[in-house]
């Protein structure tokens, strides 16, 4: 079952309120610690690139609630 039948549509947009905040620090800390942050991704890329995955999963998602 997908995530978006399986959760309420206020649980689900909570969600994507808290995955579009993580995306935004994520972001930040790129930008302002771009040295460190790469040192960290190396240490863990794949934890990284499943994050990022769902996290793209959620907004999409998020975005068809929205239409």
């Amino acid at each position: 079952m997908v995530l978006e039948k399986s959760m309420k549509k206020k649980d689900f947009r909570t969600l994507v309120y808290i995955v579009g905040a993580l995306i935004e620090v994520i972001g930040f800390g790129l930008l302002f610690a771009f040295d460190k942050t790469m040192i960290i991704i190396h240490k863990a890329p794949i934890i990284f690139s499943l994050l990022l995955i769902f996290f793209g999963y959620v907004l999409a998602v998020a975005m068809r609630f929205k239409n």
